[in-house]
């Protein structure tokens, strides 16, 4: 398995957490080998985001199972857990692979808002 968050230190995620208070985002360390993302890559290659009207893909919560996976049950899950609680869960999953020629608006409410429960 990847980088178990075990295996970051404890200051290593009070730092994180230090972050999100104060700047309301923080960088994660990395979190996945490259052998896991491997995977993921054949994945979103299969989508084919090469082309030019194609910015992004939304809703692979549902649409992709193995990308869905990785952010619900692995390393990425268990970063979002130490820092916002057991609870911690995805909301939303979006590929983005913006271009001048496959760009599109982000109005106030989308991609830029996440629901919360």
């Amino acid at each position: 398995m990847a980088m178990e968050i075990a295996r970051a230190s404890t200051p290593l995620v009070a730092r994180n957490l230090g972050e999100l208070m104060a700047q309301g985002f923080t960088i994660s360390p990395p979190l996945l080998f490259e052998t896991e993302l491997s995977p993921l890559r054949e994945v979103v290659d299969g989508m084919q985001l090469n082309s030019k009207t194609r910015g992004g893909v939304r809703n692979l919560l549902r649409s992709s199972r193995v990308l869905a996976r990785a952010v619900e049950e692995g390393p990425i899950a268990k970063f979002a857990r130490s820092l916002a609680g057991a609870g911690a869960r995805a909301t939303k999953l979006t590929l983005f692979n913006k271009s001048r020629q496959a760009n599109w608006t982000i109005r106030w409410h989308q991609d830029a808002m996440i629901a919360v429960a």
